[in-house]
């Protein structure tokens, strides 16, 4: 996977956020940040398929002030980014989101647990 110019966020512990150790830095979880309803380019839904057979769950929030993420658009859209099995995040912020996951991971959840909670709790 080559290192997108996106706004991708890591979630480790001691991670600097400089995305240049991806082959070595042992990710827990990506929050992703799309355009409007959770919208992202074609370059940015390969990076994810390829991030999803990891097994590493990938959420989308938006960076938008308001509103929530649903998988409406294909094209890089959050139709293919649902088919790339992403974490939607219903209407919490890319702040929210990165607080969430990083609870759920502590807790030990798994991937579809990790779902489950944020469509509960992302509305």
């Amino acid at each position: 996977m080559k290192v997108v110019n996106y706004e991708i966020e890591v979630i480790e512990d001691n991670c600097t956020g400089c995305y240049l150790c991806e082959n070595i830095c042992p990710t827990k979880a990506i929050v992703l940040e799309g355009f409007g309803r959770g919208n992202a380019t074609p370059a940015v839904t390969r990076a994810v398929e390829e991030l999803a057979e990891t097994g590493i769950p990938v959420i989308v929030t938006s960076r938008c002030p308001e509103g929530r993420v649903k998988p409406i658009y294909g094209n890089g859209g959050g139709k293919d980014l649902e088919r790339a099995g992403v974490i939607f995040a219903g209407d919490l912020t890319g702040i929210k989101a990165r607080i969430l996951a990083s609870v759920l991971l502590g807790l030990g959840l798994d991937r579809e647990e990790i779902r489950a909670e944020f469509e509960l709790l992302g509305g």
